[in-house]
């Protein structure tokens, strides 16, 4: 164990302080991980508490079941957990390790009503605003190659579907 702590101890001093890099999720800070920390302590205390409030007025048989329930509960997750790692050990020793992300193809020919779909996904990639328009059948996607005017863009950005007064105008 002495051995194994003195090699961790000189493969940490060769790495320069300025290159490692806490890998904290969103970039928290040590005050935000202590406040996490502070409320997963409060929470787990309320979920014994109430455990303990509850089994004051249970019957032991109960609690005898329930616990052999939960019992049974883990080993079937930690037993579902395993087969999973071995799977995938198997197809690790299968396939070897992973050298790159398989590729994708999107491919749309049709969308969920089963129009069929026309576009140049390439050239709309970089666009602001697009037209779509449905004719028969097809839906058409083309830029909007005009410069918009505030005006064009709010009519683009309005819901069809808001209820009008008589006169025209939306109601509120």
């Amino acid at each position: 164990m002495r051995e194994r702590l003195e090699k961790d101890r000189a493969a940490r001093e060769a790495v320069p302080e300025d290159s490692v890099k806490i890998d904290r999720p969103g970039g928290a800070s040590s005050i935000r991980a202590l406040v996490q920390l502070v409320l997963v302590v409060i929470g787990w205390f309320l979920f014994l508490w109430a455990w303990v409030s509850v089994m004051r007025f249970t019957a032991p048989v109960t609690v005898a079941i329930t616990t052999i329930l939960l019992a049974a509960f883990a080993v079937v997750v930690e037993a579902i957990n395993l087969l999973w790692i071995r799977h995938n050990m198997k197809i690790y020793k299968k396939k070897g390790p992973r050298e790159n992300v398989p590729q994708v193809r999107y491919e749309f020919r049709r969308d969920f009503s089963d129009r069929r779909l026309a576009a140049d996904w390439q050239s709309l990639q970089g666009e602001a605003l697009i037209i779509v328009s449905f004719d028969d059948g097809q839906k058409t996607f083309t830029p909007y190659r005009q410069e918009p005017t505030a005006e064009k863009l709010a009519s683009y950005s309005r819901l069809r579907d808001v209820p009008t007064s008589p006169e025209g105008k939306e109601a509120n």
